[in-house]
């Protein structure tokens, strides 16, 4: 997914709140650069591909903007180890990152379009990991 793409769906869903940390345009361009000392941020190795970078924002982005409801959903699970909660809350974020750089309706419709051939990678600019996971969680 383009780096224009990811940060006008994030401005979009995110206005109105307030993060400790900004979201630039150059932050989702360049999120491999380090930042000043004592500036807030979201960084992330520069020589990982630029899916992986962006599926590691959109997780950052559940951490920050949905934490209260995963721990909740976590809570509600009655899970007997810390591990076992830890593991969950990764899930889940993941599962949002999954579903905020292939959102349903436009992943369905391309999976049924392609056949759900793993070029749905190119057409999200996505990993092939990432189609797969998000191909296994789609309806059919």
């Amino acid at each position: 997914m383009p780096a224009e793409i990811l940060y006008d769906r994030m401005k979009t869903a995110m206005a109105g709140v307030i993060l400790p940390v900004s979201i630039s345009m150059q932050a989702v361009q360049n999120t491999g650069k380090r930042r000043a000392a004592g500036r807030a941020g979201c960084d992330t190795d520069p020589y990982s591909p630029v899916s992986t970078r962006t599926f590691q924002m959109a997780c950052q982005i559940a951490a920050l903007e949905l934490d209260s409801e995963i721990h909740v959903i976590v809570q509600r699970a009655n899970f007997r180890t810390q591990e076992s909660v830890e593991i969950s809350k990764m899930s889940l974020r993941n599962y949002f990152a999954g579903a905020l750089l292939l959102p349903y309706r436009n992943s369905l419709a391309s999976a049924k379009d392609l056949r759900h051939d793993l070029k749905l990678a190119m057409r999200f600019e996505a990993s092939l990991e990432q189609v797969a996971h998000r191909l296994s969680t789609l309806q059919r």
